[in-house]
């Protein structure tokens, strides 16, 4: 196993040394996932007329055009209040909604101990830069960053960094509608794939009980909750989305949570304090988004991970995800209902994101010809059935011709390997594309995690095929890291979130830290890093939010947790559903609900 992850990190460094001969461009050697080769000066493209864009800068023209949104918009305003929950009423809407499996609102009663106030959190990263350059003493609150890794996801060359970015933000308040006093753990919940811009993300649909319950249920807990809108939704609309690339998620999140951290301390007058420590769970994309703000949080903040509870992730994009993925489209054994994540994926992979070391090499996942009419489909932010609509009735023809034959040679060979696979990677058809995807890959952060990751997957998985799980977990006991751990659902990628994610209580929210008393709020020196910031220069001039930034303002105060407990671990799907129920009818009788089933 050592062996595969030591030849993918050469293989990479070898494509690195490669490419920088090809083009004699000054490229890195070594991986940083977020830095571009300089673009080159000439892009083969063509626009939705199949009229050629030659020029970087006509690129961005193009793409800047795709960014102009139909009348929709954001309904709530940054720093409003979008909903209040009383204890009675969370655990009432868990008993009666049918979006959260059985056993999950039996456990999740346990949990419910505070109403929950939900506010729209705004922040950009031009916020905080002041806290992550050399002088962090004129803002002591904030945990203080490492300079490196700050700079590859918030620094002036990360794309997004002068975004507002947006989402949910989840408090425990007591009955006078104040926080509680104490030092709090966070919870951040990375939502699954979405196509509309607004009318489905987390900053507005709090109303919707069954796409934030787990998030409601974690705050009622004692924890502060956060759930990101992602780069390119709500607030920062003006930007590409950014399906499946790693900084991006980083760039949506760490704004977020300085803010929260920020904001709880200076309202509550220092009673209360999201401390560096946190829970983090998602599905699907989710997991991916989940994983990879982890890791961000880990590595930038010395945010202790407590558990990462995810699920139906792809998480071996630089390998088998894509070839999976196109083959399950290509031959019919996914639903077409769910063609539109291959639209959203070939377009964050098609010089939209200047992340990506694609980006302007004329090596796009998306067919020439179908290429802006795509992205703009994406950017208008329409909803699923729309994006079905419009795509041909061969979804995979929107893939450039010579990536497709490439990937399904390997369906055909069946070896699904991607990048790492035995074809020798060839710098002017695949090598930049390759370089994207092995630089975006989770393949790393899970064979080398320092804190627990609990996989849950079904063998079944028609989306994201199990073997995006890493091989180490099929390896002998001896040669595995012990902090990663497997969970194996049932039935169809869909069908499966519902085992998965009542793991994430299980599995995750009984489990709580000690947290120690509230130290943060005294004086800090002023600390000059050693490492030198990140010299990346960006590939293009940064797409500018026309929306100013909103730092949220509000309310007080979080009760201390308590020291650690340790739950039994793995309950049987029978099991947790038998102890749910109990616990359900328990829950009824004595509250004298009638639950109609």
């Amino acid at each position: 196993m050592m062996k595969r992850i030591r030849g993918a990190i050469l293989s990479i460094s070898i494509l690195h040394a490669t490419l920088f001969a090809i083009s004699q461009q000054p490229v890195e050697a070594s991986v940083v996932f977020g830095t571009n080769p300089d673009p080159l000066s000439e892009v083969a493209s063509a626009d939705s007329n199949g009229n050629a864009i030659d020029t970087i800068d006509a690129r961005d023209d193009a793409n800047a055009q795709t960014r102009t949104l139909a009348s929709q918009g954001t309904t709530v305003e940054c720093g409003a209040v979008v909903g209040t929950l009383t204890i009675s009423e969370i655990k009432s809407k868990l008993l009666s909604s049918s979006g959260v499996p059985t056993s999950a609102s039996g456990f999740s009663i346990f949990l419910v101990k505070h109403d929950v106030q939900a506010r729209k959190i705004c922040a950009s990263c031009q916020d905080y830069q002041d806290a992550a350059a050399n002088d962090v003493s004129q803002n002591s609150l904030l945990p203080t960053p490492r300079n490196i890794t700050w700079q590859q996801y918030c620094g002036e060359s990360a794309y997004g960094s002068n975004a507002t970015v947006s989402g949910l933000l989840l408090v425990p308040i007591d009955e006078n509608g104040d926080l509680i006093e104490g030092p709090m753990a966070g919870h951040l919940a990375a939502h699954q794939s979405l196509t509309e811009t607004f009318s489905q993300i987390p900053s507005e649909t709090f109303d919707q009980f069954d796409k934030h319950w787990l998030s409601i249920v974690a705050a009622s807990s004692g924890k502060i909750a956060i759930e990101p809108d992602y780069l390119g939704y709500g607030e920062s609309s003006d930007f590409f989305k950014s399906f499946l690339i790693r900084p991006a998620y980083a760039t949506a999140t760490l704004p977020l949570w300085q803010s929260a951290v920020e904001m709880i301390a200076q309202e509550s007058e220092c009673r209360s304090y999201l401390k560096s420590v946190a829970y983090v769970t998602g599905y699907g994309e989710g997991a991916f988004a989940a994983l990879s703000i982890a890791d961000a949080l880990y590595s930038t903040f010395n945010v202790q991970i407590v558990k990462a509870s995810v699920g139906g992730g792809p998480y071996r994009l630089g390998s088998l995800a894509l070839p999976r993925l196109v083959d399950s489209i290509n031959e019919k054994k996914m639903s077409s209902d769910q063609y539109y994540l291959l639209a959203l994926l070939a377009s964050a992979y098609s010089s939209t994101n200047t992340w990506p070391a694609n980006y302007g090499h004329n090596q796009d996942l998306l067919d020439a010809t179908y290429r802006d009419r795509i992205v703009s489909l994406v950017q208008e932010g329409g909803s699923v059935d729309s994006i079905l609509e419009s795509l041909p009735a061969k979804v995979t023809d929107i893939i450039d011709p010579g990536f497709f034959s490439w990937m399904k040679n390997m369906a055909v060979q069946g070896e699904y390997m991607g990048c790492l696979a035995g074809p020798p990677i060839e710098p002017d058809f695949n090598g930049h594309f390759c370089l994207a995807l092995l630089e975006n890959d989770l393949t790393n952060v899970l064979h080398d995690t320092e804190y627990d990751i609990d996989l849950c997957h079904s063998p079944d998985d028609e989306v994201f095929h199990i073997d995006n799980l890493p091989p180490q977990l099929n390896a002998d006991v001896t040669t595995r890291n012990p902090r990663l751990t497997r969970q194996l659902a049932s039935g169809s990628h869909d069908s499966a979130y519902r085992f998965c994610s009542q793991l994430a209580i299980t599995e995750g929210l009984f489990t709580n830290p000690r947290l120690g008393p509230i130290t943060e709020c005294g004086p800090k020196p002023t600390l000059r890093p050693t490492m030198a910031p990140s010299t990346t220069s960006p590939t293009s001039t940064p797409i500018v939010a026309t929306s100013t930034p909103i730092v949220a303002t509000w309310a007080p105060t979080p009760k201390p947790t308590a020291r650690l407990v340790e739950v039994t671990k793995q309950i049987s799907s029978a099991s947790s559903l038998g102890i749910g129920c109990c616990l359900w009818m328990l829950l009824v009788l004595s509250t004298g609900m009638t639950i109609w089933q």
